[in-house]
């Protein structure tokens, strides 16, 4: 539950952020780009993985960069669906969702921890030099 409510408050903070790289795209208020966010988080988890299923042919012949066009689309409902939250055409849709997207993706980088299956090269380095003090 606190992940999600960090996802959304960093989705938030992506879309109230927007206006100020680009100028085709307006949100009004910080509730207003909270709005946004739930309702991009809802079109995600239902709408998105349709969409990927249904354009699966062009999305493998574009080697997925169809992908940034399902970005937009949903992001275009969203300005549609949310009032206050107002994007100017579709270029500036589809610059907004790659900024999304980046901005997710370094958050990710920034703050997600590591698993148990992700492999540093310095801690094994630490424990054979302590096998080898033994």
């Amino acid at each position: 539950m606190v992940k999600l409510l960090l996802r959304l408050i960093a989705l938030s903070a992506a879309i109230f952020s927007i206006p100020y790289v680009l100028p085709g795209v307006k949100v009004e208020s910080i509730s207003t780009a909270v709005v946004a966010a739930l309702v991009l988080a809802v079109l995600n988890v239902s709408l998105r993985p349709v969409l990927k299923i249904l354009t699966f042919p062009i999305n493998f012949l574009t080697l997925g960069l169809f992908t940034l066009v399902i970005n937009t689309v949903i992001l275009l409902l969203v300005e549609f669906a949310v009032e206050g939250f107002e994007i100017v055409g579709f270029w500036e849709a589809f610059v907004a969702a790659i900024f999304i997207s980046v901005f997710n993706m370094l958050l990710r980088i920034i703050f997600v921890k590591k698993t148990k299956y992700d492999y540093d090269d310095d801690d094994d380095d630490e424990d054979d030099d302590d096998d080898e003090k033994k």
